[in-house]
């Protein structure tokens, strides 16, 4: 699910990891490890924690360019019945819950509609 091509040739563009969303802002880890403080294109859409990224470097910014493509996908509905991306490219995900105070089980859904598409997820409860 790649996006439109960005501006920038591609040699240019960077790869970089989004580790956190920040309102209009996204926090981009680099390949040599460095966070920089990025925003994105309007044409890009939802982003989530996870995507892997083209970005580039403009002095102590950075732009994201493009998305890469996810192999997975956590999500949520939001507002007008719309879905809202979370996280991407998980590969496991654990529910976990507490014993005490007793658990109200028809908030913990353990079937497969909350499974993220891609994600290999077990239930186990102790």
């Amino acid at each position: 699910m790649a996006s439109e091509r960005p501006d920038r040739p591609a040699a240019d563009l960077l790869q970089g990891l989004i580790v956190s969303h920040l309102g209009q802002g996204l926090a981009v880890e680099g390949v040599d490890g460095t966070i920089v403080l990025c925003h994105s294109r309007r044409q890009l859409g939802p982003v989530a924690v996870g995507d892997r990224v083209l970005w580039s470097k403009q002095e102590d910014q950075g732009r994201v360019e493009q998305l890469l493509p996810r192999h997975s996908l956590l999500t949520r509905p939001a507002h007008g019945g719309r879905i809202r991306p979370v996280a991407a490219n998980l590969d496991q995900v654990v529910v976990v819950v507490a014993p005490e105070p007793e658990p109200d089980w028809l908030l913990v859904d353990l079937r497969t509609p909350w499974r993220p598409t891609g994600v290999s997820a077990i239930p186990a409860i102790w």
